[in-house]
């Protein structure tokens, strides 16, 4: 996998900044300027990142103790500021991304269907039977925020122990920053986090994995994929997507792995489904995929993501590492069109543009693509 070139880092830094345009927009004086700033400097940032020559930028990142320290106070922020967030409720206003998992894992936890009560704004329910069982274990012990910031530290952990080399946790930590949807969707408790931080380290582990006869990590990636699967109606495509690429180079394990992450994916929704068939809330992204990309739409989307997982697993039978670049375009056109129908209904309002969460499941991902393609040339 070649090194990326400065027009690709400048494309793939954009790709991360836009889901972060909402709080420039929002928040922030003059954002045109502010916005265009804000890429130039990620972009600078990334080259000295990235240079073969050591400097002082990269001595500064790769350094345990800012690292420690940075982390420290990430955590301590999201402590400190997810209640306060939370609490909005009470007056009707805030996010409630976090109030439909909390409420669906309690009920499991209870024994009752997931799928019984709204939002506090009215709103069906979107996220999926599998995601409610990977918050399950935070949910039950009352620290609902550690969730995403599990799965942020275990794709970094997972990061170094592939690579053994700090400079690389630094320079990822400091590009999904850079995405200042990040740290709002953090504090706001939203769920996309964890779902993007699951899609990475799938990318990060299963090359690793496959080059091994370990098929007990196999089945825990699998199980992964399928509980990643059902955590939204859209991602049910991610088994047919890594068996596309797996099976290009190992068919047995291809098959093994399809089958356990379809029943993962499949199994508990078909039981939450039997509970309650009519409030299996879910569903209702359906209707809401077909309102935002109407049918002739949908397919061009579908035709080009197709055409882009063709290009993409022929590159992955050249070098195992571009398993990340193959399933990042081949998921980027359905999620970037999602993402932009829903800013067109808006006007064009950038201060405005939820659907700019749809692109979040993607920025772990987008970070990684920085890191792996130079480390292998390196070796």
């Amino acid at each position: 996998m070649a090194p990326l070139s400065l027009f690709g880092r400048l494309l793939l830094c954009l790709f991360i900044v836009i889901p972060g345009l909402r709080v420039i927009f929002k928040y922030w004086p003059t954002p045109w300027l502010m916005a265009i700033l804000w890429v130039l400097l990620f972009f600078i940032a990334v080259q000295l990142l990235l240079s073969a020559r050591s400097n002082k930028f990269q001595l500064c990142v790769a350094n345990p103790w800012l690292l420690f320290i940075g982390s420290l106070i990430c955590i301590s922020a999201c402590w400190h500021f997810y209640p306060i967030a939370d609490g909005l409720k009470n007056q009707m206003l805030g996010s409630d991304q976090d109030n439909c998992i909390i409420s669906g894992a309690t009920n499991l936890l209870q024994g009752l269907p997931p799928y019984l009560t709204r939002s506090y704004f009215g709103n069906p329910c979107s996220p999926g039977p599998g995601l409610l069982l990977l918050y399950l274990p935070f949910v039950a012990l009352h620290i609902y925020i550690a969730g995403a910031l599990f799965a942020i530290g275990a794709l970094t952990l997972a990061l170094y122990q592939e690579e053994k080399k700090l400079l690389f946790v630094g320079t990822f930590l400091v590009s999904i920053f850079f995405c200042l949807a990040i740290p709002e969707l953090l504090i706001v408790g939203s769920d996309l986090i964890l779902v993007g931080c699951g899609i990475a380290f799938l990318c990060l582990k299963i090359p690793a994995v496959l080059g091994q006869k370990n098929y007990l990590q196999l089945i825990g990636l699998s199980f992964l994929c399928g509980l990643l699967a059902s955590s939204r109606v859209n991602f049910l495509v991610l088994p047919f997507v890594f068996f596309l690429f797996i099976f290009s180079q190992w068919r047995f394990k291809s098959i093994l792995f399809l089958m356990v992450s379809l029943i993962t994916a499949t199994l508990p929704g078909i039981l939450i489904y039997m509970m309650d068939p009519n409030n299996f809330t879910p569903f209702h992204l359906l209707s809401k995929a077909e309102t935002l990309l109407p049918l002739p739409l949908m397919l061009f989307v579908a035709g080009v993501c197709v055409l882009s997982a063709a290009i993409g697993i022929y590159r992955f039978t050249q070098n195992l590492l571009s398993l990340s670049g193959g399933v990042f375009f081949t998921l980027a056109p359905m999620l970037l069109a999602l993402a932009l129908s829903d800013l067109s209904r808006r006007h064009w309002e950038l201060a405005q543009w939820e659907g700019a969460n749809y692109l979040i499941p993607l920025i772990p991902l987008s970070a990684l693509l920085f890191l792996l393609p130079n480390q292998r040339v390196k070796k």
